[in-house]
Order: C-alpha cells, then structure tokens, then sequence
C-alpha cells in the first residue's frame, strides 16, 4: 500500500489532533519492506533508506536507496516524494522483516542521519553508516565508521537519540 499519513501535534489550535492522510506529488518510492525512516523536524522532512522490493521471503531485491517526502508533517506547502542524490560509497543493499531491519536516528544537533545493522540477505549487519549534510541538501555523503560495535551482530533492537539540554 501507498496510504501515507500525518499525526500533526505541533500545532498549538488542535486540541484534540486527528490523523490526516496526505497525497503527496511526485513519483513515490516503490513499494517495500524492511525500510526505516526518520522525520527531520527543522527541514519537515520525512527520510527513508532501503528495504526490500520484495515482500516474500526470503529477502531477495534489497536496496540501498535513500528517499525524502518534503513537508511531510502536512504543513507549509504541498507534500513531495523525491530519490536523494547521494555521494560517497553508500551501505550495502539492506532491508529486514520484523526485528531485523536496519536502526536509524536523525540528530537535529549535527544534521545527521546515522543507520546501525539490517540484514543483506540472510546475513545480520553490524555496521554504522553516517548520512551527514548540511540541511541534507545538496548532495549528501555517506560516511562508515571504521570501528565498528564489538559484540557481532544484533536483532531486534532500537535505538534513541536524547537531546537533553540541547539548543534546539
């Protein structure tokens, strides 16, 4: 399915807010499963990387695409999907079922997107990916920790970005 809806709560005058299905312009990523996104809130953008094409299993037809909706809250214009052009060597085509899709935080402080793990194929990732670029305009650049997490790799998991005491 291609429904997308908008939870809008920023919005002082709603009291009570209601989900709002939006029709966005553009020609929308194709469909997928095992992706994952993040809302960049400064930018009201929604950004999602890979996934699978396929939806049986076994994996088979994973990407490593990465897709923005622009004024994804609904608000402040008309919503647009459009590819991201990216730079640098991208992360291996990844995607997951269930518990095993990549992890992904956007961090308003450093304007970037970092990915953990997903599974390529069959095979779990435990491998850190930077998506960094100023307003993520442009043409922003993948960057690979050369460290990466000791302890193999991990499914499920989550993670969480705190901003506690940051300037926003």
């Amino acid at each position: 399915h291609r429904d997308l809806h908008s939870f809008p709560t920023r919005r002082s005058s709603d009291l009570n807010p209601q989900w709002v299905q939006l029709t966005p312009a553009g020609t929308p990523p194709s469909p997928r499963i095992g992706s994952t996104a993040v809302y960049d809130r400064p930018s009201n953008r929604m950004i999602i990387f890979a996934g699978d094409t396929n939806t049986i299993y076994p994996p088979r037809d994973q990407i490593n695409a990465v897709w923005a909706l622009s004024h994804a809250n609904g608000l402040g214009g008309t919503p647009t999907w459009y590819r991201m052009a990216t730079t640098g060597t991208p992360p291996s085509p990844r995607g997951g079922t269930g518990d095993s899709q990549p992890a992904m935080i956007y961090d308003q402080r450093t304007d970037r997107v970092t990915i953990f793990g997903g599974v390529t194929g069959l095979t779990l990732l435990n491998d850190t990916w930077v998506l960094q670029a100023q307003n993520l305009a442009a043409s922003p650049i993948f960057l690979t920790f050369p460290d990466q997490p000791v302890g193999g790799s991990r499914a499920p998991m989550t993670v969480t970005l705190s901003n506690v005491g940051a300037a926003t």
